[in-house]
């Protein structure tokens, strides 16, 4: 990130203006969503389904935990969006579950973004291998069945 969030980097080393429409907004997360969803696609140990939602969730956690989310919110702008996450700098699990499904779809899966919009715990739900699992970034991880909350 330089100059005050107005430009990012991307994987490819494009710069990239996180404008300050909601377009412009929009495109700058789906760009690093495509570039999460083409990392995933070049691991070659990410045979299966629930590997590649996996490791998707991890990149997002690791991201979120370690590389520039500078706090957990519930109010700062937002803070439930993929945007809050990859570019917002602020986000929660609502941020989470959104940059999920985002990069979900990126990765061609249909995908639930479980109790969106209320004040509990928020994940995705969606179908791996033909099984139903989930995937919360929040936490880095995906599985099949229920999630474990």
């Amino acid at each position: 990130f330089v100059g005050q969030m107005q430009y990012y980097v991307n994987s490819s080393g494009k710069w990239i203006h996180n404008g300050s429409s909601q377009e412009e907004r929009d495109a700058a997360t789906l760009e690093i969503a495509q570039d999460i969803a083409e990392i995933v696609n070049s691991e070659p140990e990410a045979k299966t389904d629930l590997d590649r939602v996996g490791y998707a969730a991890f990149i997002i956690y690791t991201l979120f935990r370690y590389s520039f989310v500078e706090n957990y919110s519930m109010s700062n702008p937002y803070y439930n969006t993929a945007y809050g996450v990859f570019i917002g700098r602020s986000a929660s699990c609502a941020g989470t579950a959104d940059a999920m499904c985002l990069v979900a779809n990126c990765l061609g899966y249909d995908c639930i973004h479980v109790n969106k919009n209320q004040y509990t715990h928020q994940w995705c739900e969606l179908y791996m291998d033909g099984r139903r699992g989930y995937a919360d970034a929040m936490i880095g991880m995906a599985g099949y069945g229920s999630h474990p909350y």
